[in-house]
């Protein structure tokens, strides 16, 4: 339940720091957004709508941790694109096995 619950509250973060920007607009560019990390990726969303497309579709169940970096670590950490906060996210997914 507290899984579903971060998740569902990620979607919303997602939906509200865009609610002030011009949706319809593709192409938009965003600013003053945390930098998500996913199981180590960096995530670039171009649009809000791609962003909450891709919270939308992470299985809510293989979420390990959540875990907010706030600035001024955030942004020694990850320099520039970390200076409006960054939110790591751990899940349970099996690694990717490169095929021989």
């Amino acid at each position: 339940m507290r899984k579903l619950i971060c998740a569902l509250v990620l979607c919303l973060f997602a939906f509200v720091s865009y609610s002030q920007k011009n949706l319809i607009d593709s192409d938009t560019t965003f600013s003053k957004k945390p930098l998500f990390i996913v199981d180590g990726e960096k995530q670039h969303f171009k649009t809000a709508m791609e962003e909450i497309g891709f919270f939308a579709k992470l299985d809510k169940n293989t979420i390990e941790t959540i875990d907010v970096i706030k600035n001024p670590d955030a942004s020694t950490i990850y320099g520039d694109e970390g200076i409006y906060g960054v939110i790591l996210i751990s899940t349970n997914r099996q690694p990717k096995k490169d095929k021989d």
